[in-house]
């Protein structure tokens, strides 16, 4: 299962505190790794 980090904040101190770990060496490998659901939030 493919996952991803988001923000959906109502308090302005915690927007984009969201991290999705992906390891690419490029923008094809980032999207690569989202499609194969080897990301980490």
């Amino acid at each position: 299962m493919s996952m991803v980090a988001g923000s959906d904040s109502h308090f302005a101190d915690t927007v984009g505190l969201g991290v999705t770990e992906i390891e690419a060496e490029d923008v094809d490998g980032v999207l690569e790794a989202i499609r194969a659901g080897r990301t980490k939030i």
